[in-house]
């Protein structure tokens, strides 16, 4: 706008301008050449000004786009260093377990022949505890050997107790220190609950997983908790619960994803990784929440085939 006034005081007349943010002012006697020209300025103040705006609103709209492409690949370039680094790990986790069974031949033909010469039964029972051990190991790198060259895990179908899903995980961990130092509850009746339709060894490695993850959670003395219970009539949901130091903001919602460690460098990140895929395979769901006042719940939670 333009100012057209009679008035004489300069400092009220800059501070009228100001206010009303006019582009100039015309103070009597004014000539109409004048006043047509202050129009004019006007108009292309104000054109050159909408223009500048348009510019500026195309540069952020771009400057939006191409931080949202920039962000895209980033996405993707991750995803494609995942999956590399996956695939170089699926094939270290192939040549160990074929160490491995190499190694383990020898311990069965030691358990084979220890039980035909009826060897005290105490130590019978570590060895079979310790072969459980290396066998789940194995089972762990079978596992992520088979998903990185597959990108699908081979099941075993069949009707299981939940239940002895929880006993065959803990005496996997009979010789961990661990665990021992811990307070540990179980709340799992075997015989009671509904089956689910699973593979057996996979279910009992994704819960050796999270008790170990609850275990470095934790000091020792801490407590953890495990517990499996009916859903309604569709599901039964394990459960494990800690009272450890929880889960840092920053890891939380990459809890899940590969290589998402909330160890450092002590950990790869491939133990809840690998559990929510079994979990998925069993067409069922891993979850996880803060527990109040410390401490973290796992759920694992499985559809229900009957009893």
């Amino acid at each position: 706008g333009v100012l057209v006034t009679a008035y004489v005081d300069t400092p009220a007349l800059m501070a009228a301008i100001n206010e009303a943010h006019a582009f100039g002012f015309l103070r009597k006697p004014w000539q109409p050449a004048e006043l047509i020209q202050s129009v004019l300025g006007a108009r292309t103040q104000v054109a050159q000004q909408r223009h500048i705006h348009a510019l500026v609103s195309n540069l952020q709209a771009q400057k939006a786009q191409l931080e949202s492409t920039l962000a895209a690949l980033q996405a993707t370039q991750s995803q494609l260093f995942d999956a590399e680094r996956l695939a170089v790990t699926g094939r270290m986790a192939a040549g160990i377990a074929h160490d491995l069974r190499n190694a383990m031949s020898g311990l069965v033909l030691l358990e084979m022949e220890a039980g035909a010469r009826g060897v005290d039964g105490d130590l019978m029972d570590t060895i079979h505890v310790g072969l459980s051990v290396m066998r789940n190991l194995l089972g762990q790198l079978d596992t992520l050997g088979s998903y990185s060259r597959q990108r699908r895990l081979s099941m075993s179908m069949d009707r299981v107790d939940p239940a002895l899903v929880v006993r065959d995980a803990l005496a996997v961990l009979q010789l961990d220190l661990g665990l021992r130092a811990r307070r540990v509850q179980v709340d799992a009746p075997e015989g009671t609950l509904p089956t689910v339709l699973g593979d057996r060894p996979k279910l009992v490695q994704a819960l050796v997983n999270l008790i170990r993850n609850a275990v470095q959670a934790t000091e020792p003395g801490d407590h953890i908790w495990l517990t499996v219970r009916e859903l309604g009539d569709a599901a039964v949901v394990i459960e494990v619960m800690d009272s450890g130091c929880g889960v840092a903001p920053e890891i939380e919602q990459q809890l899940f994803e590969a290589f998402a460690s909330t160890k450092g460098e002590q950990g790869l990140g491939l133990g809840l990784y690998i559990t929510r895929l079994v979990a998925e395979h069993h067409a069922g769901r891993l979850e996880a929440r803060r527990r109040e006042p410390t401490g973290m719940v796992f759920t694992l939670t499985l559809p229900a085939t009957g009893r």
